[in-house]
Parts: C-alpha cells; structure tokens; sequence
C-alpha cells in the first residue's frame, strides 16, 4: 500500500541520514589522528632544532652572528643557562623516544579510522542508491 511505501520510505531515510552522520563521525576520526601526526613530526622537528642550537653554540667553526641566532633560537625555544642545555640534552633521547612512540600510536589510530571510514563510505554509498530508488519509488505513486 502506499502507507506502507511511505513508511518505508521514511525508514531508508532515517538509515540513509544515522549512516552519514556515521559517516561524517569517520571523516573527522581521520582528520583528527592526520592532525596528531602533524604534532608530533612538528614536536620532534623542534626538538632536533633545539639540540642542533645546542651542540652549534660551543663550536668554534661557527661565526659570531650564527651563534648570536642559535643563542637568539635557544633563547625562545629553551631558556637558561649551559646547565638547562645540558639537561634539555640528557633528556633529548627520551623526549625523541616517547615522541616517536605516540607518532606510532597516532598512526595505527589513523589506519584504523580510515578502515572504518572506507567501510562507512560502502555502506552510505549503498544506502544513497536504495533511498533514491524509494524516493522515485514515493514520486512515481
């Protein structure tokens, strides 16, 4: 009948919009852990920096203007004395360590979210083509 058609209808319609919003939850998983990856390659670029400043500072190759930014760097980046530096050092392999660590963690995450989101995408895609037979079915009655 065509209640029955309609109330269909309203069923592939309620499945058609819960699987995009699925669909739109999968899509911002995705970007999110895109975006922890971008962090930590940035935390561990700055780390790499810091220490490079550190090690250039005490050579005596460098010129007085290339040590006046590495201290002007470190000044920002990692302030204090020899002694901070040389802390900052000890603890580099640790800090590069768990850095990359989490990198990895974000990583498995992202693969996982993008399984899941191209397993949403085929169902959404399957559901777009039955909702648009039942709405022609709906403007044909």
């Amino acid at each position: 009948t065509i209640n029955q058609k309609k109330q269909q209808a309203k069923m592939n319609l309620d499945e058609y919009m819960h699987a995009n919003s699925d669909l739109s939850i999968c899509d911002a998983a995705v970007l999110k852990h895109q975006k922890e990856i971008e962090s930590a390659n940035f935390f561990l670029d700055i780390l790499k920096k810091i220490k490079t400043a550190i090690n250039n500072v005490g050579k005596r190759t460098r010129s007085k203007a290339q040590k006046q930014r590495d201290w002007s760097f470190l000044d920002r980046m990692c302030p204090g004395s020899d002694h901070a530096h040389a802390a900052f050092l000890e603890g580099y392999e640790a800090a590069v360590r768990d850095a990359k660590a989490k990198r990895t963690e974000y990583k498995r995450a992202l693969k996982t979210a993008k399984k899941r989101q191209e397993t949403q995408k085929e169902v959404f895609d399957k559901l777009t083509v039955l909702y648009g037979f039942a709405v022609q079915e709906e403007i044909n009655d």
